[in-house]
């Protein structure tokens, strides 16, 4: 069913074919999820009453919007899709003060979301860190998981703590955490100038995508001044990094298929092959495509990578 998919291939083409054109106009809708220090913010996709079931994952920094590109150029056939903004990004609510962020409460939030469905069964399509996320929720819940297709990401090994590192990077982590949390947001005149912040800040996005991700990642504050709605506190160090045996040992668990998506331009791009590979020997369930364009080929050329995704999402469900 997905064997021509689970084998590593090459794409160079960016003209793709129109197997996959949506002949559906795609809706969708905002939704919140409530969480014990405010809510979980959303874009929902398509029929809630659909059988196929897609949760997406932005990546570190990113928001829902990451996805905006991609998702109406897909089938609307009986699917379902949730993009969630990741706590302290896009339109959710921050952590309560004095929170320290780590990795895993990101698992614990889309355990909240999930929950909340009440999804016994679904799909992970997730970017970067999203990506990471999904791989380690799909080994703490393999029951709820049925595939996942992950760009550029799969498990956080090029950010773990190598061996002899752990005193000071938690000394650094401690006292990033201990300072105090009220530095101000820079403020912009016009959205224009925080649009261009975007931009500079992460050379991989193109215009149309920073102002895509700036629809819910940049806020217009009381004074008529524009800021950015992520919490100021995600580019602390985190208190908690898994070793590198650890990761290993999340991926030796794997159960499901997963197939990494990897940007032959992108800046993490040997990083992301390099986990591959040691990812898979331990274990036969991860394969990976290459496609052309960089780190957010997803958002900024999404033409690039509609084929894959559809052929995934649709052909595990046996409906093409």
């Amino acid at each position: 069913m997905l064997k021509h998919l689970l084998t590593p291939i090459r794409i160079y083409s960016k003209r793709m074919s129109d197997k996959f054109v949506s002949t559906s106009t795609w809706t969708w809708k905002e939704l919140k999820f409530e969480v014990p220090w405010g809510h979980i913010a959303a874009k929902s996709w398509g029929d809630p009453a659909s059988k196929l079931k897609v949760m997406c994952i932005h990546g570190w920094l990113d928001n829902a919007g990451s996805f905006d590109h991609l998702i109406p150029l897909l089938p609307n056939k009986d699917l379902h899709i949730i993009a969630i903004d990741l706590p302290g990004h896009g339109l959710s609510s921050h952590r309560p003060p004095g929170f320290n962020q780590v990795f895993v409460d990101y698992v614990v939030d889309v355990r909240r979301v999930v929950n909340i469905l009440d999804w016994k069964h679904f799909t992970f399509m997730c970017h970067s860190m999203g990506a990471n996320i999904a791989g380690v929720y799909s080994v703490l819940f393999p029951e709820n998981v049925d595939n996942l297709l992950l760009i550029e990401g799969i498990l956080p090994l090029y950010n773990y703590i190598k061996q002899g590192d752990m005193i000071s990077k938690l000394k650094t982590a401690v006292e990033e955490a201990a300072q105090t949390e009220d530095k101000p947001n820079r403020i912009y005149t016009t959205k224009e100038e925080a649009i261009q912040r975007i931009m500079q800040g992460n050379f991989e996005l193109t215009r149309d995508a920073a102002i895509t991700l700036a629809k819910r990642g940049v806020k217009q504050n009381k004074t008529g001044g524009f800021e950015f709605a992520r919490d100021i506190r995600l580019k602390k160090n985190s208190l908690m990094k898994f070793s590198y045996s650890d990761l290993i040992d999340i991926a030796s668990k794997f159960t499901k298929n997963i197939l990494v998506v990897v940007a032959l331009g992108g800046s993490l791009k040997e990083s992301v092959l390099e986990i591959i590979k040691s990812v898979q020997q331990v274990t036969d369930k991860v394969h990976h495509c290459e496609v052309p364009g960089n780190h957010h080929v997803h958002l900024n050329e999404p033409l690039n990578v509609r084929d894959i995704v559809a052929d995934f999402l649709f052909q595990q469900d046996g409906k093409l």
